[in-house]
């Protein structure tokens, strides 16, 4: 056999093993988050509280502290809804109950307050969850180090629970794996082996026609 059809034979050999890599090529990645760009937080944000979130929990706190208020009990109608934006502090309605609830027990501060995180909730809840993460995480350093009248410790420690809460919903939502379509292989199981024992064939009849010349 001469060096010329050698080569042709390498060659054709390259091809099979070229097409055989291809039919097997990993799925792409997830066509939703491989072109994204997310900026990090400029520090990690807090860590959940032991007892986690819990939409649940929440809800059932805030119909017990809408009984309560209804029945003109403010401190356990104020107690429950203290609790419900505990266990779900993105619940835009624990906020209003607890706003009103805090009026009833004549605490304005506390109302205020509650307003204050009513109308932010509200606003975070129609953007991305790691802008409204930064956005809590700017409340939070703002009341922890503001100027001394700005400077508020239950306004820090809620906008803390926020900014937990956003992050751990950021974090969930980029878990969520979109299914990709399957690959050539994965879809057609055998004609990966079909395709590869043809190459083959063509391939072994080839040298055998160039060697008996």
């Amino acid at each position: 056999m001469t060096r010329a059809r050698w080569n042709r034979m390498v060659a054709a050999l390259c091809a099979l093993a070229l097409v055989a890599g291809c039919t097997n090529a990993a799925p792409p990645k997830d066509r939703q988050t491989a072109h994204r760009h997310v900026s990090p937080p400029s520090m990690p944000a807090p860590e959940p509280p032991a007892e986690g979130f819990d939409r649940a929990r929440a809800d059932a706190e805030l119909a017990a502290a809408r009984a309560a208020a209804a029945a003109d009990r403010a401190a356990d109608a104020r107690q429950k809804a203290e609790a419900a934006v505990r266990s779900w502090p993105g619940n835009v309605e624990a906020w209003e109950m607890l706003s009103v609830a805090c009026g009833k027990a004549k605490d304005p501060a506390c109302a205020s307050r509650a307003a204050f995180f009513h109308d932010k909730v509200v606003f975070a809840n129609a953007l991305p969850a790691r802008t409204a993460a930064l956005g809590f995480q700017t409340v939070t350093e703002d009341a922890e180090a503001g100027a001394t009248p700005r400077r508020d410790p239950e306004r820090a420690a809620a906008a803390r629970r926020l900014w937990a809460f956003y992050s751990v919903e950021d974090s969930r939502r980029n878990d969520r794996q979109i299914p990709t379509d399957p690959s050539f292989a994965e879809e057609y199981p055998f004609g990966t082996m079909l395709l590869a024992g043809g190459l083959v064939g063509g391939v072994l009849t080839v040298a055998k026609s160039m060697a008996s010349k």
